[in-house]
């Protein structure tokens, strides 16, 4: 399937940012009359690419390039790198204010892997500060974020004249739900976090236990100062939950960042042990899909046991393709979210039940909860078709009938 120009331009950029590729293939490209600006720009964005593409764009003839979006990728590259250093400095004293409160807490994607596989080098966009704890140190943790002045940020409405104590029971009595949004203001905006106590949500069938998570804890600094961090198969394997296992490797972010933990740990890392941690974790097929798509579109060339592993006939090429070229979100609109659901589905490892997990996804899906998005009606939860009815026709409602 051929690839549309705008792709083909940000996989170049990738390879050039992160790969040290000669930028004589992109300046071809972006002198391509077809070249569309603007849906560049969009597909950059959901991507979340956008230094990695600044950075290759400064390796290239400026005259090809139309001043307007150079000059705006310049300014956004500018904010991100003072984004970033917020997002470091406010993590590394989280991370220290709950290890003197004595909760045991992980950074999780964001600062953790700028610094430990980008060696922050800037490339790598961030969003906000992502945190896990296991669900015994959630309640503690909480409690210690609220007193520090973070608030919960809700999409449903909860009762008037709840207490933090209440809030915090009602977050983590929620079935099946894994994670909270908290913000903070401060002088220089809003600060937010995910606050995680689960990996993924309850219909996943992964297995990544907290007694594995926090073995081989090692030190790292984060904006100069030493934090506790997972070891590196950890940070592995809590990246392939989240980056192949939730999100199907639908984001070139997602690549980037196992390109780069192959590239930096690869005289470092037993690969035949990884695979096996993996394939125990219920993701083997997950991880051989992403190098599978690294080998293909990035020609990346991946570690010797991987390669022995997966023979890399990619059958869904099509799709994970067509997912890129359309950069639309997955997670609240009807047809990504079922493109996604079935390339998660068909790459799931031996022994996983489809049906099963349709059912897990109904009921998650099916309980009203106060994290949501208030429904037009609910019923009682011993009536969970209705109530997923009930979803749906919110959903709907919301995204057609509403506009």
């Amino acid at each position: 399937m051929r690839l549309s120009t705008e792709l083909q331009i940000l996989i170049e950029a990738c390879k050039i940012s992160l790969l040290d590729a000669t930028p004589d293939v992109l300046e071809e490209l972006v002198s391509h009359p077809s070249v569309h600006w603007k849906r560049l720009t969009q597909m950059a964005a959901y991507h979340k690419v956008r230094p990695i593409l600044y950075a290759a764009f400064k390796k290239c003839s400026p005259h090809n390039i139309p001043v307007a979006y150079l000059e705006q990728y310049q300014h956004r590259a500018l904010r991100h790198s003072m984004h970033n250093l917020l997002m470091d400095q406010e993590t590394a004293r989280l991370l220290n204010l709950l290890k003197k409160k004595q909760v045991r807490v992980l950074p999780y994607k964001g600062s953790l892997l700028s610094h430990k596989i980008y060696q922050n080098n800037g490339l790598r966009e961030v969003g906000d500060i992502d945190l896990y704890l296991p669900r015994e140190d959630a309640k503690a943790g909480l409690e210690v974020l609220l007193e520090d002045g973070y608030e919960f940020e809700f999409r449903g409405k909860l009762k008037e004249g709840l207490s933090n104590k209440e809030l915090i029971d009602t977050v983590l009595a929620t079935y099946g739900w894994h994670e909270v949004t908290l913000k903070k203001q401060s002088v220089h905006g809003t600060l937010y976090i995910d606050f995680h106590w689960r990996l993924s949500e309850s219909f996943y069938w992964y297995s990544l236990p907290d007694e594995i998570l926090f073995e081989g804890i090692q030190s790292a600094y984060i904006h100069q100062v030493s934090v506790d961090i997972p070891s590196d198969k950890n940070i592995f394997l809590m990246m392939l939950v989240h980056h192949g296992g939730r999100e199907a490797w639908l984001h070139l972010k997602s690549l980037c960042d196992l390109l780069m933990f192959f590239k930096t740990k690869q005289q470092h890392i037993h690969w035949e042990h990884l695979l096996i941690s993996a394939e125990k974790a219920k993701m083997k097929h997950i991880l051989l899909w992403g190098t599978g798509l690294l080998r293909r579109f990035f020609e990346y060339p991946i570690p010797t046991p991987l390669i022995q592993a997966h023979n890399f006939k990619m059958v869904d090429e099509k799709d994970v393709i067509e997912c890129w070229e359309k950069s639309e979100e997955f997670a609240s609109q009807f047809a990504p979210k079922w493109r996604h659901t079935r390339l998660l589905l068909a790459h799931q490892d031996q022994g996983f039940s489809k049906l099963k997990y349709f059912k897990n996804y109904l009921r998650f899906y099916a309980m009203p909860n106060l994290l949501e998005e208030p429904r037009l009606f609910t019923f009682p939860d011993h009536m969970p078709y209705l109530n997923f009815l009930s979803k749906v026709l919110t959903f709907f409602w919301r995204k057609v009938l509403k506009r």
